[in-house]
């Protein structure tokens, strides 16, 4: 745009030179080797000025960054074919929430409801969720790219976003490559790390991948990561995030599946990664799950591992999605600062 408009005005100022000059009277013969000589003129100073090498032009200082929206959400700064990749994420979600959404106002709820949710007084709030996940509601006030619905925002140099609690994302990205996004709950921002795109994640899972049961100990084996590997269920999981945020203000994050199956009905519709084991179980048509209830099986506290599973000792699981409940407000990207 500036190169058009340098090039017309030098033009100008050319030609105007030209015809400065005094003229005298011409002979139709005058006139029009005159006007020709001109128009040769032109052409060679218009030559000349688009034979010089081209820099790729670039958005000025404030220009927009690319800037891709699926339903009500919006993906900034990934770049068209990682865009298209969350685009298609978010699109098959949406389709894959149906069943679940129906699955909470049956009269008798299912297996997975009842493993991960536990009450059916609590089937309304999931369905609200999973509903809200499904639409994409507001959840912050407008702001230049949307109406306050979810961001996902990639990370692709430092400076972009950050807060004064965990300082610039992008270099929290580098530092711990597992985690592939962060959801700013408080902001309703999703940080789209580039080890989502890079370490081998699975996009979507393949059909009746459920996960397994330890007959013998009545518990989930692996802490559920069969379920977890996949860039859809990530998804999903940061952006129930947002919306129990949004709904509740908590900040329940227990990731271990067999951890999950212990909360109470309560923190179990207060933690994103029951959404993810619930919607993914009817997903998946799972039909096998570990008893909650009989002798010695009851529901423990989520702090308090059942000592005769190997699989469900120590500290909660690495989770490849995180969520950053101090977050208290998102620096604009291209800004080259991190806010206060």
């Amino acid at each position: 745009m500036l190169l058009k408009l340098s090039i017309q005005i030098w033009v100008y100022f050319a030609l105007s030179a030209v015809y400065a000059q005094p003229q005298k009277r011409q002979t139709p013969q005058g006139k029009f080797q005159e006007k020709l000589s001109i128009q040769i003129w032109v052409y060679f100073a218009l030559s000349a000025v688009y034979a010089q090498p081209q820099k790729r032009q670039t958005p000025q200082a404030g220009g927009s960054w690319d800037v891709v929206k699926s339903g009500q959400y919006t993906v900034v700064n990934c770049g068209s074919d990682n865009a298209a990749l969350i685009v298609n994420l978010l699109e098959t979600l949406w389709g894959t929430l149906g069943p679940a959404i129906q699955g909470t106002t049956l009269p008798t709820t299912s297996s997975a409801f009842q493993t991960f949710f536990k009450d059916n007084s609590y089937a309304p709030y999931v369905s609200q969720i999973l509903t809200n996940v499904s639409t994409g509601v507001s959840v912050s006030p407008p702001n230049r790219w949307n109406n306050g619905q979810p961001i996902f925002q990639c990370v692709t140099a430092a400076g972009q976003i950050g807060n004064t609690h965990n300082g610039d994302y992008y270099t929290r990205c580098l530092n711990n490559p597992q985690v592939v996004m962060t959801a700013l709950q408080k902001d309703g921002w999703v940080v789209v790390c580039p080890s989502f795109f890079t370490i081998g994640l699975q996009a979507v899972p393949p059909p009746r991948n459920c996960l397994t049961i330890s007959t013998y100990i009545n518990r989930f084996q692996s802490n559920g990561a069969s379920l977890t590997q996949f860039q859809l269920w990530v998804l999903l999981e940061e952006i129930v995030h947002i919306y129990i945020y949004a709904t509740t203000g908590a900040v329940t994050d227990v990731a271990d599946v067999n951890k999950c199956v212990r909360l109470s009905a309560q923190a179990s519709s207060e933690n994103a990664r029951n959404y993810l084991f619930y919607v993914a179980s009817i997903y998946g048509e799972c039909s096998s799950f570990p008893s909650i209830s009989g002798a010695g099986r009851d529901i423990l506290s989520a702090t308090d591992p059942d000592p005769t599973d190997p699989n469900d000792q120590g500290p909660d699981v690495t989770d490849p999605a995180a969520d950053d409940p101090t977050s208290t407000g998102v620096v604009e990207i291209g800004q080259g600062s991190i806010n206060t």
